[in-house]
């Protein structure tokens, strides 16, 4: 195993024991916010992840750092708004991010893809 598998592989056993993170069969990934945010007339409570298309991917190329590709790569695979994520807690959308760059990834953990 190489050493980025390996630290990918670490990432998702992590979130695996986070409990604000749920990894549902149809390879989605939920995250329960500590703190729900109101945007609109919503109260955003959850957010579940769908694996990013390569046209996710490519649309991160339109931010500059890390940051800044995470939560956009964020808010398109789970159909939010960034602005979402900005009035987010701090450690509720560092959480979205940590999710967001583990989805599609295809490595095998405790006998699940």
């Amino acid at each position: 195993m190489s050493e980025n598998d390996k630290k990918v592989q670490d990432e998702l056993e992590d979130l695996q024991a986070n409990p604000q993170v749920t990894f549902n069969e149809d390879g989605t990934k939920t995250i329960r916010l500590m703190t729900p945010v109101k945007f609109g007339d919503k109260t955003i409570d959850s957010i579940t992840f769908r694996k990013p298309t390569g046209h996710d991917w490519r649309e991160t190329d339109k931010e500059t750092g890390e940051v800044g590709k995470s939560f956009r790569l964020a808010a398109a695979i789970g159909d939010i708004s960034i602005t979402v994520l900005d009035r987010m807690d701090g450690e509720d959308a560092l959480l979205c991010a940590r999710v967001a760059g583990t989805m599609g990834k295809k490595l095998l953990i405790g006998g699940k893809l």
